[in-house]
């Protein structure tokens, strides 16, 4: 699938806040009904977590992420929609 294709899946917004020192929420939006994942990538490139969070309605959503047990640093987040990675953005964790 292109670009093009995989948004039409749904689309992923930057977390807030941005740096983390605690928790940040992740938004996204679903073009319809699917099964969300995220996964967690240190700043080489290292699955350190996933965040399955199931089937959602079409729409809007937001979810809290816990940063603890992660070291400061830069990480990045991507979602996977109906098992494709549709998108991934960045973030700073602060401890």
């Amino acid at each position: 699938m292109d670009n093009a294709e995989l948004s039409v899946l749904g689309l992923l917004y930057q977390n807030t806040p941005n740096p983390v020192i605690k928790s940040t929420n992740i938004n996204y939006e679903l073009k319809k009904e699917s099964n969300i994942k995220f996964n967690i990538y240190n700043h080489i490139g290292q699955l350190v977590k996933t965040i399955n969070i199931g089937t959602k309605s079409k729409g809007t959503h937001s979810f809290e992420f816990d940063v603890q047990g992660l070291e400061s640093g830069l990480y990045f987040y991507s979602i996977i929609i109906n098992g494709q990675n549709i998108d991934s953005r960045k973030m700073t964790i602060i401890n």
